[in-house]
């Protein structure tokens, strides 16, 4: 399943329809399975798929003017969305909203069940930030974890103790 371009995904997990959705990038613009038009060289791609793997139920593409990459995608049971955590170099273009604070960002994405984008936001510090891992917590937030190069600069409160610290 892709483009024209490249696609990779990085993280799947079963939907309770038993289908499956995926998240990961493209680099493909509205072509071959990826309906979406992307707004930099890498976009964040999310895709569900049936049971089977056979029928493609939607795909998205969440994106801005830098790069996006999703590492991460958890099932979201308030409301059947999904939470998504990756990265990005973006700021306020696409539809990705808030301002970068640095280099690379922490990115989180809320998308409905049929994968439309409810919110987006942008998390760091003067470095770079990633998340690898996010979750829904039972109080209906979510944690995510990751690292930061960045030290007590923008959302980062702590001094960094080396290259890249646990965030």
């Amino acid at each position: 399943m892709g483009g024209n371009g490249e696609e990779e995904a990085y993280n799947v997990k079963q939907t309770t329809d038993l289908g499956f959705v995926a998240t990961g990038f493209t680099t493909s613009s509205a072509n071959g399975n990826v309906t979406g038009t992307i707004s930099g060289l890498y976009d964040i791609w999310v895709i569900k798929i049936n049971s089977t793997g056979t029928t493609i139920n939607w795909n998205r593409s969440v994106g801005g003017t830098g790069d996006e990459f999703s590492f991460s995608i958890a099932l979201v049971t308030a409301d059947g969305g999904y939470i998504i955590g990756g990265e990005s170099t973006s700021s306020a273009s696409g539809n990705i909203t808030g301002t970068n604070n640095g280099q690379i960002d922490f990115i989180i994405v809320k998308l409905s069940s049929t994968g439309t984008v409810s919110w987006n936001v942008l998390l760091g510090g003067s470095g770079d930030e990633s998340i690898h891992s996010i979750i829904q917590t039972t109080d209906g937030g979510f944690l995510a974890a990751g690292y930061s190069t960045s030290s007590a600069s923008g959302n980062v409160t702590q001094v960094t103790s080396g290259a890249e610290d646990g965030w």
